[in-house]
């Protein structure tokens, strides 16, 4: 009887929640970190796919594409001198009340390369999740560090710390952060640092003396390509911008 109800739902709804239409790439911008300066990848009428680095001089990969159910198999015909590595096939996703976007596509590569559907963006104050975590989305304040703090994998003290290379903002050239070549690797986010947070815990939570919100923030890492890494920072240690 099970087997029998099973099939009633394969047959009757045939994967339409992880497929999506080659109209629908088309209609909507995808983006890496919502937006922000990162990736963004376009699907054009001539079954033509673009990804450009959003920023000047950024330059461009491109090729053809073609969509069966929620894969899209990429045909690369000019990368030029870009590091990246772009799979064959990305994949159509989906994440109810992610912190994000509730849809996106997934190239797999440079440490999970996410292109968000812009349109599907979390509003702010939303109630969403985090790897099984609630939490409040906050779509991308910024905030700063008060003090030297350290960066997790998940919002307690026993989740492992984070290791980035960075440029610090005094080494940082214009409004977009451009570096001029000075970076450091650190296993915390200096003070004065910037981060965007886009959600936080429900509720505070005790770490030692201090009650307070973990914030779930990207950190961009000069030495990743997809546009930032997401990490948890205990709130007693960062302020709004």
């Amino acid at each position: 009887m099970l087997k029998k109800i099973l099939l009633f739902i394969l047959i009757s709804f045939p994967l339409s929640i992880f497929t999506i239409s080659n109209s629908s790439l088309k209609k909507t911008n995808w983006y890496t970190e919502n937006g922000n300066i990162g990736y963004s990848l376009d699907f054009t009428g001539k079954n033509e796919f673009n990804i450009t680095l959003q920023f000047e001089g950024g330059g461009s990969l491109y090729g053809t594409y073609q969509v069966k159910g929620n894969k899209i198999h990429l045909k690369i015909k000019h990368k030029g001198n870009w590091r990246i590595k772009v799979p064959k096939t990305c994949i159509y996703k989906k994440i109810p009340r992610s912190a994000f976007a509730n849809d996106f596509i997934s190239c797999g590569s440079e440490k999970d390369l996410r292109f968000w559907k812009k349109n599907s963006i979390q509003e702010g104050g939303k109630k969403a999740v985090v790897n099984g975590i609630k939490v409040i989305a906050f779509n991308a304040k910024s905030m700063k560090a008060k003090s030297a703090v350290s960066m997790r994998s998940a919002p307690n003290l026993k989740a492992k710390k984070q290791k980035f290379t960075i440029t610090l903002e005094k080494d940082k050239i214009g409004y977009m952060g451009y570096y001029n070549g000075k970076k450091k690797t650190v296993m915390y986010l200096p003070k004065g640092e910037t981060v965007q947070v886009y959600a936080r815990t429900v509720t505070k939570i005790k770490v030692l003396k201090w009650n307070n919100f973990w914030y779930y923030c990207k950190v961009k890492d000069i030495d990743d390509h997809s546009g930032g890494r997401m990490v948890w920072i205990f709130g007693e240690f960062l302020k709004v911008k």
